[in-house]
């Protein structure tokens, strides 16, 4: 905490004192620095007091309340993060396919299988990991794999690599969840 002694030094009425006080401790209280934190712990600021004294506590804001209600509703609902919380719809879509996918389905089922299996492994319970990236394909399949993730998974993906290895990165958001209708059903 810079400066305390010589804070010190001048509480004391030594004018001369700020340059002294830096090379020898003051005879008079030292000051220390302490934190003030409101009761819920939102809110803290640090002060200088003089030894042995405590801060006045803060008072909690409209924002306190608001963050313990938010917290509260998180609690009843089930969620872990109240501040990350996407809504259960948006983690449960129900996606319109297009029918570019419907049709990719029909000619290579096999390929939309793979992708979907990848995704729901990405996607399942106990799962941490931020990013999923998926093997090099053709440019055609890396349309299909960001078309369905982002719309059917509400994930975030692009490419990166060069051809022919050029692979699909896929990212973790918070709506992100299994759709109620796969494309393969």
């Amino acid at each position: 905490f810079p400066g305390l002694a010589a804070a010190t030094a001048a509480a004391a009425g030594d004018p001369a004192a700020p340059a002294a006080a830096a090379a020898t401790a003051p005879a008079g209280p030292q000051l220390v620095k302490a934190t003030a934190k409101c009761p819920c712990g939102r809110r803290q600021i640090h002060l200088a007091v003089r030894q042995g004294q405590q801060p006045a506590p803060l008072q909690c804001d409209r924002d306190c309340g608001q963050q313990a209600r938010r917290h509260q509703i998180a609690d009843a609902f089930g969620v872990e993060d109240a501040e990350q919380h996407a809504a259960y719809w948006d983690k449960h879509r129900t996606p319109s396919y297009s029918p570019v996918l419907l049709q990719a389905y029909k000619q290579d089922p096999l390929f939309i299988e793979q992708l979907e299996r990848q995704l729901l492994q990405f996607l399942a319970p106990g799962s941490k990991a931020p990013r999923l990236s998926m093997g090099a394909m053709p440019k055609a399949q890396r349309a299909l794999a960001h078309e369905y993730a982002e719309a059917g998974f509400g994930l975030v993906s692009h490419s990166s690599g060069n051809e022919p290895q050029r692979a699909v990165q896929v990212f973790r958001t918070p709506s992100a969840g299994v759709p109620t209708q796969l494309l393969s059903q």
